[in-house]
């Protein structure tokens, strides 16, 4: 047991003293019982006004709950009639088929913690398996939205039970079949009840359950829960145990952290008892680590039977588990009063049923002889006119004359009466009492499926909005029922499905995916893709992320499926050329035989771009400018192939045109020396010397860039002498005659005098 916070204990029993609430000496059980008395003021009134709607609500024939038990006593002594004809039950049923046929559902949205999109769908695709799981829109659900329609409140509860053959629970959605068995907080301000700080729900368990289950408690059978008398008496049977759970929100000390996670880097707040154990004292003593003392709230939960509690618990919410969904509710002068539709349909439905019993009382007491006449004129024939109700007789004889052979007046001849009538007061009394049902109910005849005036169905729509809007604050009450029920859903999953689990999930249209649920997994939510683009596996992990409950806008599923289909079809008739690229959404959204098939089939005909599975928008313009580039280079790659093989040319030339020049130089050495053969000797020799010992990488590259100056711009200097060709290392080269690419340096410019000097390369 958590240590409460020393507030409220020690003033118990003075109240319970002041309130003439007697001790068992058990502190819980007296806090229940002057909860339970206190309650059961509150909704005195209320509470007996209920059980009349609720019996006017199912009135028929049979029961007579529609009737005055003092009326219905003194017409049954006279042999009147006492007729039922309960209109009041069909207009309650137009709200609650409603639901049935366009179910609520609330919107599950990520607010921070690590939560996504895709997160909050899964968690919302949790919640909607827990409801069906649970069957909660058929029985919980549908139990609780009657009785609001009928009576005025209606509850269902959140209970965690163990999955069978497995070591981990499971939320269920339970109904409460009548309403008065809960009594919960009369201090709440909220209308769905989630600021309630104590609840009460009675039960009644087979005794040999009860026997079973606590065999401890044996010598409780048989009597009253909270030792209450009164009307508790009435909660005994022979074959039943009444017991009672009682739930109630404590405070409890605790102490919030604000530390750094080593995790994510990041600093978090966290409650002490939230941390796991082995954690606690490295955190706390932490110099970084910030805390302070504070309470957090702690629902507990007692089982009560007699003046004992027989088991407790910790509910692992922070709601009270109780969801009410109200009709309307009023407080008029301290008192409080519920009620549902049935409420203000009372007085014209008594109406009806007096003026339908008055015209068949009054019919009743009319003649049903169809013939009159004078006793001689069917002398002798008494026994076919006696039979003339009963028998088709092809004539009925009569005499004409009586015993004298005088005629007999007209009066006396055998005649036909006029039928029984109806009496016009009784009939505009109907039709008044019809009128004003739809009057105090908002709902008229084209609701009920009569005709009206409307022809267009555009007009029926409109006013069937009318009377639905006339009759919203039911489904507005139920919905915030629903967002309640979800939020205490959500807050419970990392609670309770906090081991790895593989659940088979419905989606909302009607494929059934796979889920696992993995506390450990490192994200809210992953997800494992194939090359196809379908998605092989989703993963949730409940502890991560933050999530808030809304109220999921525009109508439920089946009505956003059915303006789905007509809108689709609306959109391919005007452009069929869509077919193919929403076609598959149209099949899909319908209920016929094979749709989803069909829908699979044209949706491997639709193109990746619209599945999003191939390039994006942006992507396919960068593909296109690619394949421009592509073109422009190969064009450009080509002219210059062009170029090139010019160049080459071009340096054939050069070539022929430095030989010729050579050749002229050694024509020209040649006259010069010609005197002097020794000369020609040093010329040849020299050459040939200066020939084998040039390096070959300047050579080859100035034969692969020509003649152009590698030094960075500007004016080119003139060649030293006819024929030379600058090298990108600067220096001048002269072509050797005597080979074919072979060149020879020249000295540098400084050193070159009005006849060149030829040197040989160091």
């Amino acid at each position: 047991m958590s240590e409460s916070v020393a507030t409220a204990q020690e003033g118990e029993l003075q109240e319970a003293a002041e309130a003439g609430v007697g001790t068992t000496g058990d502190p819980v059980v007296d806090e229940a019982k002057r909860f339970h008395q206190r309650c059961s003021e509150w909704e005195s009134n209320f509470r007996h006004r209920f059980i009349e709607d609720l019996k006017f609500s199912y009135g028929d024939s049979d029961n007579g709950y529609q009737w005055p038990n003092a009326i219905r006593r003194s017409r049954d002594v006279e042999a009147k009639p006492c007729l039922t004809m309960n209109i009041i039950r069909q207009h309650n049923l137009q709200i609650i088929n409603d639901f049935k046929r366009n179910k609520a559902e609330a919107q599950v949205v990520p607010v921070g913690g690590g939560a996504s999109f895709e997160s909050a769908t899964m968690m919302k695709a949790l919640l909607e398996h827990i409801q069906y799981q649970s069957k909660a829109a058929s029985i919980a659900y549908s139990v609780a939205r009657e009785f609001q329609v009928y009576g005025g409140i209606g509850y269902w509860r959140l209970v965690t039970d163990w999955v069978e053959g497995e070591f981990y629970q499971e939320i269920k959605l339970l109904p409460i079949n009548d309403p008065l068995t809960v009594f919960l907080d009369p201090d709440i301000k909220q209308r769905d009840g989630s600021d309630a700080k104590k609840g009460l729900i009675f039960d009644n368990v087979p005794r040999a359950a009860f026997r079973e289950a606590y065999p401890e408690f044996a010598d409780l059978v048989g009597t009253q829960p909270l030792g209450s008398a009164g009307d508790d008496s009435e909660w005994i049977t022979r074959e039943h145990v009444r017991i009672c759970e009682y739930f109630r929100k404590v405070l409890v000390k605790d102490e919030l952290f604000n530390f750094l996670d080593p995790s994510s880097g990041q600093r978090k707040n966290i409650l002490r008892s939230d941390l796991p154990a082995n954690m606690r004292d490295a955190i706390a003593s932490d110099p970084m680590t910030r805390r302070r003392a504070c309470n957090r709230e702690v629902i507990e939960w007692y089982l009560i039977a007699g003046d004992r509690v027989i088991d407790r618990t910790i509910w692992p919410g922070k709601f009270i588990p109780i969801v009410r969904v109200v009709g309307e509710e009023t407080v008029v002068e301290g008192l409080l009063d519920r009620k549902g539709h049935t409420r203000a349909m009372k007085d014209a439905q008594r109406m009806l049923n007096y003026n339908s019993s008055g015209q068949v009382e009054h019919v009743a007491l009319q003649t049903k002889a169809p013939w009159t006449g004078a006793a001689e004129a069917i002398e002798d024939y008494e026994q076919m006119w006696g039979s003339a109700n009963t028998a088709n007789h092809s004539f009925l004889p009569f005499k004409h004359r009586d015993s004298d052979g005088e005629p007999l007046p007209l009066q006396a001849l055998p005649r036909r009466v006029d039928p029984p009538t109806a009496a016009p007061a009784f009939e505009a009394g109907m039709a008044t009492a019809f009128n004003q049902i739809m009057m105090v109910s908002g709902q008229w005849q084209n609701q009920m499926g009569m005709m009206g005036n409307e022809r267009t169905g555009e007009a029926i729509e409109r006013r069937q909005d009318q009377g639905d809007t006339a009759t919203y604050h039911f489904r507005d009450n139920f919905e915030l029922a629903l967002v309640f029920t979800a939020q205490q859903i959500v807050d419970l999953v990392p609670r309770i499905y906090d081991t790895r689990r593989v659940l088979q999930i419905q989606a909302d249209d009607g494929s059934i995916m796979e889920l696992a649920i993995d506390p450990a997994a490192r994200a809210a939510y992953q997800q494992k893709t194939l090359v196809d683009g379908a998605i092989a596996g989703r993963v949730l992990n409940p502890t991560v992320g933050q999530y808030e409950v809304r109220a999921a806008p525009g109508a439920a599923f089946g009505t956003r499926r059915q303006e789905t289909v007509q809108a689709l079809t609306l959109i391919l008739t005007q452009a069929p050329a869509l077919t193919g690229v929403i076609g598959d959404l149209l099949l899909s959204s319908m209920d016929f035989d094979k749709a989803q098939e069909a829908a699979r089939r044209l949706r491997r005909m639709v193109p990746p771009q619209a599945l999003g599975q191939g390039p994006t928008q942006q992507e396919q313009q960068l593909q296109q400018q690619n394949a421009q580039l592509m073109v422009a280079l190969r064009e450009a790659l080509q002219k210059l192939g062009k170029e090139q093989l010019k160049l080459v040319g071009k340096d054939q030339m050069r070539d022929i045109d430095a030989y010729k020049a050579e050749t002229d130089r050694f024509k020209a050495l040649t006259d010069v020396l010609l005197l002097d053969q020794g000369g020609v000797q040093q010329v040849v020799e020299q050459l040939v010397q200066e020939a084998a010992q040039t390096h070959l990488t300047p050579i080859l590259q100035a034969n692969a860039g020509g003649v152009e100056d590698q030094s960075g711009g500007g004016d080119q200097p003139e060649p030293p002498m006819p024929g030379a060709q600058r090298a990108p290392d600067g220096e001048w080269y002269l072509r050797d005659p005597t080979r074919m690419r072979g060149f020879m340096r020249l000295a540098p410019l400084a050193q070159q005098h009005s006849t060149p000097e030829i040197t040989a390369n160091a």
